[in-house]
């Protein structure tokens, strides 16, 4: 529990995540000095690992990232490709394809990281063969608070639920849902909630008719 009077809150400073003009005025004033949590949901096709690829590369200059790579192997062609049309920086992310959520728990005992994303927690699962479920998401942040989390959570097929549970993403201090515009091919990613105070609710991924 924390408390404060008002004169200590507006006396208080943070100091806030570097971030270049569009993804500062996108994700508003993150802090580097505590950690926070970003839930991203989106359409299949919607590039929301694409634009997890661009926020880890925004965020390696701040720190170290672990990049969990669930859906893929890396040493498919898909990574590659995603890691030179994006310009992917070579220093300060890792990437990781965990078999199991304790993967991840190894990794992050064994390393210090300032970011770890989750790509997507629907395709991590337990020793038993079950889905990460966004509790679990819960608990390991919660173990590791000097660590900010990035993860993708997938919805079903009306679009309107995200698949594992709500629970996680209602608690992140920013959500975005990724879409594609189906007429332009355009890819765009939308704040439907967040913290920190944002200037604009839109980020595009990729403009009108350019695909990758």
């Amino acid at each position: 529990m924390l408390r404060a009077t008002t004169t200590e809150i507006l006396n208080s400073r943070h100091i806030q995540l570097p971030l270049s003009t569009n993804f500062r005025a996108f994700l508003g004033n993150v802090p580097r000095d505590r950690q926070f949590a970003i839930a991203i949901t989106g359409e299949p096709g919607s590039a929301k690992s694409s634009f997890c690829f661009m926020l880890a590369n925004e965020f390696s200059r701040s720190g170290k990232v672990l990049y969990c790579a669930a859906e893929e192997n890396l040493n498919s062609g898909a990574i590659r490709e995603r890691i030179l049309s994006l310009k992917i920086s070579r220093h300060n992310i890792i990437f990781l394809h965990p078999e199991t959520y304790s993967d991840i728990e190894d990794e992050l005992n064994a390393n210090q990281y300032s970011f770890c994303f989750i790509d997507s927690i629907n395709e991590v699962y337990d020793n038993d063969g079950k889905a990460l479920m966004a509790r679990e998401v819960i608990r390991i942040s919660n173990k590791y608070p000097n660590t900010s989390f990035v993860f993708i959570s997938q919805i079903n097929a009306m679009g309107t639920k995200a698949a594992g549970g709500q629970k996680a993403t209602h608690k992140a201090d920013i959500k975005i849902f990724c879409r594609r515009d189906k007429k332009t091919d355009s890819r765009i990613a939308y704040s439907t909630g967040n913290r920190f105070y944002p200037k604009t609710y839109e980020y595009v991924i990729f403009p009108a008719r350019h695909r990758i």
